[in-house]
């Protein structure tokens, strides 16, 4: 059986904007070039990964919506007992990117830290711990977290502003956008929707003016 990047290769060469591989959908729109470490990462690692290194996912009771600023306190940058109370640091199993900027971590409320983590890494070896097939799915695509705002098109306080949000390969999930809009887009069906599901969180990808891009630890209330 070919490798991944082979079969990629074949289908770039052939004018594919799609593939099959390992009985999964991919795109031809990524890079398989290694680069300089600031403008893309080495997409060499394919290492085999063990079963017993997948983590195991547990569904989690997050509070409401409504409950966050009773629980949590008012969101703040420079409040100190916010921060040191609330806000931890999620490191990444792979690095992520927004344009050009790399997050090998970032912050995020310390309550749903190692439930990211979990659903992230779950990603990553079950994609073999290859970046080419991360790329593919446009899960590298970091598109925030942490960010005290009001919800768009509303007057009250976004999830962001606790971070126990955060958004992924927003260019290709869009608000208002039907799941599976265009090829990249996140449905029911994608691995990151039904790992994060699996762990409790909320996809803004099911809501009456859909979100693909947001998951939350807070369910709406």
């Amino acid at each position: 059986m070919a490798t991944f990047k082979e079969a990629f290769a074949a289908a770039k060469k052939a004018g594919k904007e799609t593939f099959l591989y390992d009985g999964k959908l991919y795109t031809t729109e990524v890079a398989v070039k290694d680069a300089h470490v600031n403008d893309h990462v080495d997409v060499t690692n394919t290492s085999k990964v063990e079963p017993s290194k997948i983590p195991k996912l547990k569904k989690n009771n997050w509070p409401l919506q409504s409950q966050l600023l009773s629980l949590y306190g008012s969101p703040s940058y420079v409040n100190p007992s916010f921060k040191k109370n609330n806000i931890g640091v999620a490191v990444l199993p792979y690095t992520m990117w927004m344009d050009t900027i790399r997050f090998d971590k970032f912050a995020m409320h310390k309550s749903c830290v190692d439930s990211f983590v979990r659903v992230m890494t779950y990603v990553w070896e079950e994609n073999g711990r290859d970046y080419d097939k991360i790329k593919a799915q446009q899960l590298h695509v970091f598109s925030g977290c942490w960010n005290i705002r009001t919800k768009r098109g509303g007057s009250t306080a976004s999830v962001h502003s606790w971070a126990l949000a955060v958004d992924i390969a927003a260019p290709y999930n869009m608000l208002g956008k039907k799941p599976g809009y265009n090829k990249y887009s996140f449905t029911n069906d994608s691995l990151i929707v039904k790992a994060f599901k699996d762990e409790g969180w909320v996809w803004g990808g099911d809501w009456s003016r859909p979100d693909g891009m947001h998951f939350q630890a807070a369910r709406v209330g």
